[in-house]
């Protein structure tokens, strides 16, 4: 209930700054060669505050990895996936041989962003990026966004209807956000305009086309499920230590199978989505890929296990187990008490990123707990902090 009272007493952006903005924004647009006609599309842009409500507040109470997983990797999307999978199979395998992202990769990408087209979302973003690029919070980077949706405009003849999407502006049943777009979009023979919207094969190769030049590594797996050693030390875990899987071999980790990992010079990083009482995977270069397309271990974690299970892959291997869903607030205030103390040196922003992992390790292994950096129930008894 007070989650909703502060949504509705946030103050609006005024109409006159708003207008003021537009005429800025014009500007820009204007100078950045823009055609009048598609410039002046901004002058029928209107104030959406449902859209910086859901930028202020929708990653406020963060999903715990076992409920975010079990959503994202469901047996309803598993299996319609594995249908779609054979649905597109000719052309997955021709978008696998021109730039060896295989076809459950693909697939699973397909899921996570929009259910297999069946989420497309409702924001027209001529409104939406307007919005936000007129707010004080991250101007530059929607102006951008913005930009590259006249661009789109001027280039494809989109009219303002047909530019539905995210809150945030992403599109299309990969949900590219429009810079991406108008870098990476790509049209199926027949036609010479790649419509993300209304074609899945378009949105299919375009993925494909992105992932490519985002560096996807042909022949490799994301990562794989793993066994830790009993007395592990999980200041090894995370995205700041990286060890060839020859050395993580002689750390002890297995496969699930309890089988040996590889004895070579290749490189992976453990980690942790959950903390030590849930799954453990070593992951590989092309999680990094899946971190460039969307930035969240839990995202990342989710497509490569949604991919392995549309290629058959038996389910996790280790039992989810639930831990305390954290808040924004709450994760700010453990930030705070860890930079009071000096175990942290990153941002006190509320988002658990490395830095937050590092300086939770820092301070559990000075505690003599479990060092995996997860903010665990026994870290807020300890730290003192209290739910928000």
């Amino acid at each position: 209930m007070c989650f909703l009272l502060v949504l509705m007493t946030m103050p609006a952006l005024s109409d006159e700054k708003f207008s003021q903005c537009v005429m800025q924004l014009k500007e820009k647009a204007g100078a950045a060669g823009l055609s009048k006609k598609t410039v002046d599309i901004l002058d029928t842009a209107i104030f959406q505050p449902e859209v910086i409500k859901l930028d202020r507040y929708q990653p406020e109470f963060r999903k715990t990895f076992a409920n975010y997983i079990n959503s994202a990797v469901s047996d309803a999307r598993i299996n319609q996936g594995k249908i779609l999978l054979k649905t597109y199979a000719p052309f997955l395998l021709k978008l696998q041989k021109n730039y060896g992202i295989p076809p459950h990769i693909l697939v699973a990408f397909w899921g996570l962003e929009s259910n297999y087209g069946q989420f497309l979302n409702h924001f027209n973003i001529i409104d939406s990026l307007t919005t936000l690029a007129c707010d004080d919070r991250r101007p530059a980077f929607f102006t951008t966004e913005l930009l590259a949706t006249l661009t789109l405009m001027d280039i494809y003849g989109f009219k303002r209807e047909k530019l539905v999407g995210s809150w945030a502006g992403a599109v299309g049943h990969t949900q590219f956000l429009p810079s991406n777009y108008l870098a990476y979009a790509k049209a199926d023979k027949g036609h010479s305009i790649p419509d993300l919207w209304e074609n899945p094969k378009d949105a299919l190769l375009s993925a494909a086309h992105f992932l490519y030049k985002l560096g996807w590594r042909p022949g490799w797996k994301w990562g794989r499920e793993v066994i830790i050693p009993k007395g592990f030390n999980y200041c090894e875990s995370g995205l700041l230590v990286k060890h060839s899987l020859s050395e993580w071999r002689k750390r002890g980790i297995k496969t699930v199978f309890n089988g040996t990992i590889p004895d070579n010079t290749e490189t992976a990083f453990l980690i942790l989505p959950g903390g030590h009482n849930n799954p453990a995977f070593l992951v590989y270069d092309n999680f990094n890929v899946i971190l460039k397309w969307n930035r969240s271990i839990f995202y990342a974690v989710s497509v490569g296990y949604l991919a392995d299970r549309l290629n058959n892959s038996a389910p996790l291997h280790t039992a989810l187990k639930e831990e305390p869903s954290l808040s924004k607030a709450t994760i700010q205030a453990i930030q705070e008490k860890l930079s009071a103390m000096g175990f942290m040196d990153g941002k006190v922003d509320g988002i658990p990123g490395p830095a937050t992992h590092k300086a939770i390790t820092a301070y559990q292994q000075f505690k003599h707990m479990v060092a995996d950096g997860h903010p665990n129930a026994d870290l807020l008894q300890s730290l003192g902090v209290v739910t928000k």
